[in-house]
């Protein structure tokens, strides 16, 4: 048995942060204690606004032509709750507002849950076991918030707009899918991009016209990394552990800072991936995992004695590989 949603629209005004005495009203919508709001676009004095009759007092002829604006709003509202309602769809405040705006009218198209799924059979076997991983959170973060915000299952493309991203990356900082993990900062602007960037994919594949989200900017900041100074790294280098699993970390951290390589390039480094030069010098000829373009890094000698002190590891020759 289906439950009778409550429903009501009100209009407020809002002042101008920028003027008190101005403000602007506003239409809002609210569906068993969800609320939508929606701006009128209508600029008003704040004075003449009358919050109990929700509307503006005077008998100007732009007064009355406000007045009549809001109603036919109101009622326009309101016919399509009643649509909605016949129609048996769940019931929100965001759908009730979507559905004035225009966006559910012969809605069609692909949907975000199809975009994601199509990303996810054609990169799997493409992109980084790591990367797919931070995809799949990503996705957990929209559908979270569909369900949780839009009471909704999917989306349409075409409803994605800018109000969608600017209330999706609110959620996800204030909704973290662990607990004890929030996103902030760059975590959640990556979110946005690889969502941003699946949007940007539907319109090369002609799934939509037009990218809804193009006009949303992200400004990531530059993480201020600190650099070992040169006694640091002695000390470190020299510092004698008793746990043979922590030499062996302390060595291939080491050996990166001579290197300059990551630990996922240092790890999968062959026989294969060193050439010597004209003059005789040792390099690292690899092509690195994350760009997948081609590093040539000189060999300095402590990296050299970090290679000579592995590369005959039993497990190493197992692997095939420089370390174990």
């Amino acid at each position: 048995m289906r439950t009778e949603a409550t429903f009501s629209v009100d209009f407020v005004m809002r002042k101008k942060k920028s003027d008190p005495h101005r403000g602007y009203i506003y239409a809002r919508i609210r569906v068993d204690g969800d609320i939508k709001e929606l701006s009128l676009k209508e600029e008003v004095s704040s004075e003449s606004w009358i919050p109990g009759s929700e509307c503006l007092k005077g008998r100007a002829a732009e007064v009355q032509k406000i007045n009549n604006y809001i109603e036919d709003v109101r009622s326009k509202i309101r016919q399509k709750y009643r649509e909605l309602h016949d129609s048996g769809k769940r019931m929100s405040a965001d759908l009730v507002k979507q559905a004035y705006l225009g966006k559910f009218i012969k809605k069609s198209g692909h949907t975000l849950n199809q975009l994601t799924a199509f990303h996810r059979k054609i990169n799997t076997s493409i992109l980084a076991k790591g990367t797919m991983k931070n995809y799949g959170a990503t996705e957990k973060y929209f559908k979270n918030f569909l369900t949780t915000q839009l009471h909704r299952d999917d989306i349409f493309l075409i409803e994605l707009d800018y109000e969608f991203l600017t209330e999706f990356e609110h959620y996800v900082r204030n909704n973290p899918i662990k607990a004890s993990d929030p996103c902030v900062g760059n975590g959640v602007i990556k979110h946005l991009q690889r969502l941003r960037g699946m949007v940007s994919w539907a319109k090369k594949l002609k799934w939509i016209e037009i990218d809804p989200l193009e006009d949303y900017t992200q400004n990531p900041k530059k993480p201020k990394r600190k650099k070992l100074d040169l006694y640091e790294l002695m000390r470190i280098e020299q510092h004698q552990f008793h746990d043979s699993h922590l030499a062996y970390i302390r060595d291939l951290f080491i050996f990166s800072c001579y290197t300059g390589l990551a630990y996922t390039d240092v790890i999968t480094l062959t026989k294969e991936d060193f050439t010597y030069t004209n003059d005789g010098t040792l390099f690292i000829m690899t092509y690195r995992n994350k760009s997948d373009e081609l590093s040539p890094v000189p060999s300095l000698r402590k990296a050299v004695d970090f290679i000579e002190k592995y590369v005959n590891h039993p497990k190493s020759i197992a692997r095939g590989t420089i370390f174990p």
